[in-house]
């Protein structure tokens, strides 16, 4: 194996912060269906917990991951057809100590043969987590199992490019310990192209990557940057890292902080995603993300930003701009990335919680306008995943209503029915 951590950064720290954007919440349109609800089976043998979004083919079946259940109580990679029904595809640990993968809680993707690919945190030969493939039939091949000091607890899915090689981030580990970004050949030869310090060059990356045309990666961190409240950074085919924004350049974290999500990209090379936290909204928040790494009360709500080619960094939104005794209406904490369905014109989202009872959002935004498609019942039934498009519906996961469910919802919005 080849390890590359040499990089550099060069902070671009300019922000324009918008005023509150204007939002109101939709007429019911084509509704809001649960086509499938979690842990049906005894003991959870279907799966439970699905943190990640979903992947569709063709025919309208549905691909995702759940973190936990299945036969040996370590998360599945599961199917779930049109009409509802589900198959469990894959279920980990079933090999000793779990070295085959556990906890997988990152989306996957499908390749041309119809595998599936994708990460589990932990597991693998040294439990440092692990890149695995599922074919149709269910087969299950581990392609890497993480050393700790090429990376450790990968989060996030991986992408491929047209050679086969995947790239992804994992959260800790790597040189740093603060994480890393790796590439994985076809052969199974995987190579740390930038270990994170968690320093001013960021640390602990939550979310994927999107790579453009001349093989530059792109993602977010967490923590660290110069202000130690995340980054947007690029990492190049050679492994030069440049950090390309740092949150909480502005006062009172108004332009965001704590980015968890990957980002998303138009035609002019602007790049979009969500901060946990930061912004305009309501003064303060807890962290949403609890079950792994909450561990900062965060300043206000989150954010919706655009990052122009330049540095620019604009608030389009900032959440909890709307809020009662009840808590935020137009939701809060977006912890997942963001789906694009017209060159940065329309994006659609979710945020994970509401505060003070509410289980947060599927929103759309454009025009300048956020609109709340739905809001889920109270207690803790958040979506931590984002949604994907297919013939008019939305189609995402929840993560702990009943053990988490698949659902689908007019682009309209709606209430269930």
């Amino acid at each position: 194996m080849s390890h590359n951590f040499a990089g550099k950064f060069v902070p671009i720290c300019f922000s324009a912060v918008a005023l509150l954007a204007p939002f109101h919440t939709a007429q019911a349109g084509k509704g809001f269906t649960v086509l499938y609800n979690f842990c049906q089976d005894q003991n959870c043998t279907d799966g439970t917990t699905p943190r990640a979004g979903l992947i569709a083919d063709s025919t309208g079946n549905l691909y995702g991951t759940t973190s936990g259940g299945g036969a040996n109580g370590s998360g599945t990679v599961f199917e779930v057809g049109p009409d509802g029904g589900e198959t469990v595809l894959y279920s980990f640990c079933a090999e000793t100590n779990c070295t085959d993968g556990n906890y997988p809680v990152s989306s996957l993707i499908r390749d041309a043969s119809r595998n599936l690919y994708g990460t589990t945190e932990i597991g693998g030969s040294t439990n440092n987590g692990t890149v695995f493939k599922v074919t149709p039939s269910g087969a299950e091949t581990v392609l890497y199992s993480f050393q700790g000091y090429d990376g450790t607890g990968p989060y996030a899915g991986v992408i491929m490019d047209s050679e086969g090689n995947l790239y992804g981030t994992t959260e800790q580990g790597g040189s740093g310990g603060a994480g890393t970004v790796f590439k994985l050949a076809p052969n199974g030869t995987e190579t740390v192209l930038y270990a994170f310090q968690d320093g001013s060059d960021g640390g602990y990356p939550f979310a994927g990557l999107i790579r453009d045309r001349k093989g530059n990666l792109y993602g977010t961190t967490w923590e660290g940057g110069a202000n130690n409240n995340g980054t947007v950074f690029k990492v190049s085919a050679s492994g030069a890292e440049t950090v390309l924004y740092t949150f909480c350049s502005q006062p009172k974290c108004s332009d965001g902080a704590n980015p968890e999500a990957a980002l998303v990209e138009d035609k002019a090379g602007n790049l979009y995603s969500t901060t946990q936290g930061g912004g305009l909204g309501n003064a303060h928040c807890g962290g949403a993300d609890e079950m792994d790494h909450g561990q900062k009360d965060l300043p206000a709500c989150g954010t919706l930003f655009r990052l122009a080619p330049n540095g620019t960094e604009t608030v389009l939104y900032s959440f909890c701009s709307q809020h009662n005794n009840s808590g935020c209406l137009d939701g809060s904490n977006p912890v997942a990335g963001l789906l694009d369905v017209g060159n940065g014109k329309t994006l659609y989202g979710t945020t994970a919680n509401t505060r003070n009872g509410f289980g947060g959002t599927v929103f759309k935004f454009t025009g300048g306008e956020l609109t709340v498609l739905h809001s889920f019942s109270s207690g803790p039934s958040p979506p931590y995943a984002g949604v994907i498009k297919k013939k008019g519906y939305l189609y995402g996961t929840t993560a702990l209503n009943n053990d988490g469910s698949v659902f689908k919802l007019g682009t309209l919005g709606g209430s269930s029915r």
